[in-house]
């Protein structure tokens, strides 16, 4: 088994008021604690599955923990957050193992205290308290990686070092696999898509405050659902590895619920004489009997579970052998440290009397002003939707604002500094400037009609048409700006007259 080493650095000072001797003191030594990380370990986990699963290890695609965006968060045992481990970094340890080391003296520890150490993997910015959400685009061809997270309990004794031992990783995405079996030598896989799948999902599954570590957790009751299902246009198409071998990574999606549309599958062969086979809606995750699938079988797609279409034949359809299997790391593979980061910004974005002069922006601001424009002859700007909007990093990073409005009839321009920006490639993370986005229409021929301001950006490990939107408008349970829809990375603006 490849481990990760983590050491986090803890040199806590005493805080003001009574001392606690049982509290790190600062004494200037360094007080740490190691730990290894890893996505599975033989005997761990056996609540996870039964023993209908089998098991499987990821590729080194699929075991990717990105460095640059690893996050460590402490928490007490009642899930509160004691704090994030800051400054973390890396070196090879005798060429086999990857030690990590982090600076916790801005936290307050006891020594006997128990806390939950939990960690964020390719995950975006935010913690358990703002259930962190991505996008199935983070991992587009082949690039990026799966968003993962992981938690272990443990009583720290504040000794020079403290080994917690290991602390698994849950891939909060499910990987779709449709296989052509060694049997099917005259024919070719040449495509295969989903009618519809959960566009986004989230990185904690279901039940994280409830579990002293990661094994603890049960696949039936670790679901935790978006509920984002869209449908883009001409489905979902797989990513293609070989003739005989097409792949997609997904969230998680409640296909049992009534309500909601199940995913199917569609598959294209060519046969010996290039003749193209179609089967549209051919596969659905369920039983399968007999190479068929079983009605009223229904399974749900969950976290951390490979679903394998291995077609074996074909008699009035695809003849299907149907295999789930768990999705483990072992040391055949070996970790890779992609470049992947996420942008760090402001959410959400500020109204003009909220902003002011940039000096005083409260730390959760109580936005009152709805957003709406409105047509001013002669000065178009003085009727704008205006906005202040802040990307740190990381370094170079192109962001652009975007709205779902014909730019015959409305316009965005950027001010930065107070000087308007003539390039969209200016449009780049600064830390040390705000910038100034005004919406505003160009006529009066859309009053009354609501358009989506949104800001998207593409980092550099996407393709052309990943673009990815940011968070803008808050979180989906607390969104920020009145009367501005229900999405937290759009901003619905008023057009009035």
């Amino acid at each position: 088994m490849a481990y990760i080493f983590m050491g986090l650095v803890a040199m806590i000072f005493a805080a003001c008021g009574a001392i606690d001797e049982n509290q790190m003191q600062g004494d200037g030594r360094e007080h740490r604690i190691a730990f290894t990380l890893s996505l599975s370990k033989s005997g761990t986990r056996t609540t996870w599955g039964s023993d209908d699963y089998t098991k499987e290890s990821g590729d080194d695609f699929e075991n990717k923990i990105d460095m640059q965006s690893l996050r460590v968060v402490v928490h007490n045992a009642d899930n509160s957050i004691v704090g994030e481990v800051k400054d973390l970094y890396t070196w090879v340890d005798g060429g086999t193992t990857t030690r990590i080391v982090g600076d916790i003296s801005h936290l307050t520890l006891t020594a006997g205290g128990v806390y939950k150490i939990m960690v964020y993997a390719n995950c975006p910015e935010g913690n358990a308290a703002d259930n962190p959400s991505f996008e199935y685009t983070v991992v587009s061809d082949g690039l990026g990686a799966i968003p993962m997270w992981g938690v272990e309990q443990v009583t720290l004794d504040l000794s020079a070092q403290q080994d917690i031992g290991d602390i698994e990783l849950l891939r909060a995405m499910a990987k779709v696999e449709v296989v052509l079996s060694d049997e099917m030598t005259d024919y070719k896989l040449s495509g295969v898509s989903a009618n519809v799948i959960n566009r986004y999902g989230y990185c904690l599954p279901s039940g994280w405050g409830s579990v002293a570590s990661t094994a603890e957790l049960v696949r039936d009751n670790s679901m935790n659902e978006y509920r984002s299902m869209r449908q883009p246009s001409g489905g979902v198409l797989f990513r293609k590895v070989s003739d005989r071998k097409y792949i997609l990574y997904i969230p998680e999606y409640m296909n049992t619920d009534p309500l909601t549309l199940p995913t199917t599958l569609s598959v294209a062969l060519t046969d010996s004489s290039d003749n193209l086979l179609t089967f549209a809606d051919a596969l659905q995750f369920g039983q399968y009997s007999g190479g068929r699938f079983v009605e009223g079988s229904m399974y749900n797609i969950v976290r951390n579970t490979i679903y394998r279409y291995n077609i074996v034949g074909l008699a009035g359809g695809l003849m299907i052998d149907y295999t789930v299997a768990d999705w483990e790391f072992d040391d055949e593979n070996t970790w890779d440290y992609g470049s992947l980061a996420y942008p760090t910004y402001h959410n959400p974005v500020l109204p003009d009397d909220i902003y002011d002069d940039g000096t005083n922006i409260p730390e959760d601001p109580h936005i009152v002003t709805e957003p709406t424009m409105v047509y001013n002859n002669g000065d178009n700007e003085a009727g704008a939707f205006s906005i202040w909007f802040y990307m740190s990093g990381p370094v170079g990073q192109i962001w652009t604002p975007t709205f779902d409005a014909s730019t015959s009839n409305y316009e965005c321009v950027v001010y930065k500094n107070g000087v308007k920006l003539t390039d969209e490639n200016q449009y780049i993370a600064d830390p040390t400037a705000w910038y100034n986005i005004k919406v505003y229409p160009k006529n009066n021929e859309g009053a009354g009609n609501t358009i989506d301001f949104g800001i998207t950006y593409k980092a550099s490990w996407m393709h052309e048409g990943t673009d990815l939107y940011l968070f803008i408008n808050g979180k989906a349970d607390a969104i920020a700006w009145p009367n501005s829809g229900t999405d937290p990375k759009i901003i619905k603006i008023r057009h009035i007259d």
